[in-house]
């Protein structure tokens, strides 16, 4: 119960900020639905037949994806922009679901150093580009960083096994465990 809750509270959420940077004139029932075939009457496009920020929803996949790796029980590469984001936002707000299963994602490579030593991560952005989620990997080989990795920012496949830990009632940690990473 208190997964719906918090799942259906995060969707609101996003529909919340979502329509404090629309138009004020952009109807919700048209976000992520894909520009019609045929044009409203007069030729233009209505609001309804964006995005926010007047983007159109992309069928193509939001990052090209590097070939390798095993099977996954969930490839995510050839997901558009929007449902990517809101993929991955889904599994890190409802992480218990996909433990145990092989991911495959594309997206940005980043890294940080903390307190414990350095992580990385792969990152999708929403169709905006303004937002962010992320899933931290670990690889199954050790790799000396920076040599070992791409830049910052480059376009990675991430393969590994989706693993999460309840922190507290409110925040489970995830990430990718035993990943392989690929970039060109």
């Amino acid at each position: 119960m208190k997964n719906g809750l918090r799942t259906a509270a995060s969707l609101l959420l996003c529909l919340f900020f979502a329509s404090c940077r629309m138009p004020p004139d952009t109807p919700l029932e048209g976000i992520g639905r894909a520009p019609s075939a045929s044009p409203s009457p007069g030729g233009s496009e209505t609001p309804a037949d964006r995005l926010s920020y007047g983007m159109p929803v992309s069928e193509e996949p939001a990052f090209e994806a590097v070939d390798g790796g095993e099977a996954a029980d969930l490839d995510l590469t050839g997901l558009n922009a929007a449902a990517l984001y809101a993929k991955v936002g889904l599994m890190n707000a409802s992480p218990e679901e996909y433990d145990g299963s092989t991911v495959r994602l594309a997206g940005l490579f980043s890294s940080d150093e903390t307190k414990t030593g350095r992580r990385f991560y792969c990152s999708v952005p929403d169709a905006a580009g303004c937002c962010l989620e992320s899933f931290e990997f670990r690889r199954a080989v050790d790799a000396v960083y920076p040599d070992g990795y791409p830049e910052e920012g480059a376009v990675v496949t991430v393969v590994g096994v989706f693993k999460s830990e309840r922190v507290n009632e409110y925040f489970a940690y995830s990430c990718l465990e035993d990943a392989e990473l690929f970039w060109k």
